[in-house]
């Protein structure tokens, strides 16, 4: 297949999941609607994640906390993510999540809310 073959199916997959997700955008709408009372009244969003997923934790963290496109006061966020380390013992990856209910209890407080 050529790399344009392969753009173009990759184009017309993306397209399909952008028409499917078509039927959702009123409950997407409600979520973002919610999350944004929270925010605005004080609440914190923990975001949870490892890998690729952990630097998209860590990027949605950074514009909440930041002012992404204006100026608004900073947003309690906090990226919940992996911590993956290698074990002598056994030559193999581990991964240690510091998302886990126990480790993120202490930060959650009424108002927070959870992503992952």
């Amino acid at each position: 297949m050529t790399a344009q073959a392969e753009l173009g199916a990759h184009l017309a997959t993306s397209r399909r999941g952008l028409a499917e997700l078509a039927p959702s955008l009123p409950q997407i709408e409600r979520w973002g609607a919610d999350l944004r009372e929270r925010l605005e009244g004080g609440g914190r969003l923990l975001v949870a994640g490892n890998g690729g997923s952990a630097a998209l934790a860590h990027h949605l963290v950074g514009e909440l906390v930041g002012r992404y496109d204006r100026e608004r006061r900073a947003f309690s966020a906090l990226a919940l993510t992996a911590e993956v380390r290698a074990s002598p013992r056994s030559g193999t990856t581990t991964a240690s999540t510091s998302a886990s209910p126990a480790r993120s209890r202490p930060t959650a407080a009424p108002g927070t809310c959870s992503s992952g």
